[in-house]
């Protein structure tokens, strides 16, 4: 069959179709190879769907590569003659080229027969309605992510004010994540206007705390920007546009959503060159990275440490107890003692009167993400030397109230470490498995540090210290 019959007859999926079939690779495995669910391979196959436009250049190699990988040289020879490939020779580079290349062909021509005429641009399916409440997520956002191919990764980029979110993204996250697929990760990359995140300082980082610990299935990564505050973005790669708009004369806030490809993409390209040459505000990394990078470290050698707890952790240890932790755990020798030497740089540790009393009572004590059972006795010991400590410097322990004006601890899920130049959050609850979240954005470190100020001039019924705190830990000591 030469190449002009094939190519009249044959489309991208059929071709894919007899490649897999002449190299005699299954659908599954190529799909695993790719990063992709079988089912989407299925559907390739049966003209139900074509590959999206984005990165074809870089699916066709990887689709090309995996066929040479997978191809003896006489079925190379088979699959050229049939296919009238164009290569010199059947060496791996050469054969996987002429694959790409046919297969970029072959889908182009079939996007040229199933092309609309005119082109749509965008209105013939975008809708535009008032909106009560901005807070409050369309359920078209649900209905996108379940016609979504699957993928490793899916991609929301967001604009709207971390605030008006909220505990909102509890339950719209509990959603989205019941709608993907089993493996796939949800990134989320968050806009926040700084000017506006600096007029709500305490609110604004309260907010951040509360979605970064959402969990480990999704990712969020900061960017600071100048925004427009006449309206907001939501959007899904590949699948969604919902944008906020405040009506110029009314002042109403109306939602427009599209699904047109070419709005969508435009936005997505605006968005990704906006932040390439941009370091993230705050980035979601693992313990390990945090270690591998020495941030920790020069963390730990710049002035004005502080931390919020939301769990009790090794701060204020004897000597004695430190040395027998790392003989309990040597496999986190190294990260123990780092954390160990660097916790006497802290000139401020507070900590939620609900994470020492759970301490007092269960003897959970996190170390870098990892939980250590710590008997009554050793507690005994840590909290006399607490106490003691805190009678040298009154001023360097505070003890939150639960509920409190600034940041309850339900709205709390991560420890944030914060000086004058770095920062970072751990969500220890879920151990090392969770996101560590990096935070480089200069502004954004500026606001933590002032609503940890914020939090340390609370009243007396919201926070103690000095001697109220040395009380407080005095009655600890007699419970147990």
């Amino acid at each position: 069959m030469n190449s002009r019959f094939w190519r009249a007859f044959m489309t991208f999926g059929r071709t894919l179709q007899e490649l897999t079939r002449l190299c005699g690779v299954k659908r599954c495995n190529l799909a695993d190879a790719l990063g992709y669910d079988p089912s989407y391979i299925s559907r390739w196959v049966n003209g139900v769907k074509l590959p999206a436009l984005r990165n074809n250049d870089e699916l066709f190699m990887k689709i090309a590569a995996y066929l040479t990988e997978n191809t003896d040289p006489d079925v190379r020879a088979r699959i050229a003659g049939q296919f009238n490939l164009e290569c010199d020779d059947l060496t791996d580079r050469a054969f996987s080229g002429a694959l790409a290349s046919m297969l970029a062909a072959t889908l182009a021509e079939e996007r040229k027969k199933r092309a609309p005429a005119p082109e749509k641009t965008g209105r013939e399916n975008a809708m535009i309605g008032p909106v009560k409440d901005i807070a409050l997520f369309p359920e078209s956002i649900f209905t996108a992510l379940q016609q979504m191919p699957p993928a490793k990764r899916l991609d929301m980029i967001c604009t709207t004010p971390i605030h008006i979110q909220f505990k909102n993204n509890d339950s719209f996250f509990g959603r989205v994540t019941d709608i993907l697929p089993a493996g796939t990760e949800l990134r989320v990359i968050q806009f926040i206007d700084m000017d506006d995140f600096g007029s709500r300082t305490d609110i604004s980082c309260r907010s951040f705390c509360y979605l970064i610990g959402l969990g480990k299935k999704i990712r969020y990564e900061f960017y600071g920007a100048r925004l427009d505050r006449t309206g907001y973005v939501y959007l899904i790669r590949d699948g969604l546009l919902l944008q906020y708009i405040r009506e110029p004369f009314s002042k109403e806030v109306h939602l427009l959503e599209s699904g047109d490809r070419n709005i969508i993409d435009r936005y997505c390209s605006s968005a990704d060159a906006y932040i390439r040459d941009r370091l993230p505000a705050a980035k979601a990394v693992n313990i390990k990275q945090l270690m591998e990078k020495q941030y920790f470290l020069d963390f730990l050698i710049q002035p004005h440490c502080r931390c919020l707890l939301d769990r009790m952790q090794p701060f204020f240890l004897p000597d004695s107890l430190k040395k027998k932790f790392i003989a309990m755990h040597p496999e986190l020798a190294g990260e123990m003692q780092l954390f160990f030497n660097g916790s006497d740089f802290f000139e401020s540790v507070l900590i939620y009167q609900l994470a020492l009393v759970d301490y007092i009572y269960t003897g959970r004590l996190m170390v870098m993400g990892t939980l250590i059972e710590v008997p009554p006795e050793d507690r005994l010991q840590h909290l006399k030397n607490m106490a003691a400590q805190l009678k040298r410097n009154p001023e360097q322990v505070y003890i939150l109230s639960t509920q409190n004006k600034i940041c309850n601890y339900d709205d709390l899920s991560v420890s944030v470490f914060t000086n004058q130049h770095t920062a970072f959050a751990m969500n220890l609850r879920g151990g090392q498995n969770q996101p560590v979240y990096s935070i480089s954005g200069s502004a954004m470190i500026r606001q933590l540090n002032m609503w940890l100020n914020h939090m340390q001039k609370l009243p007396s019924e919201q926070c103690l210290t000095g001697q109220e705190a040395a009380d407080y830990i005095a009655r600890c000591i007699h419970l147990l």
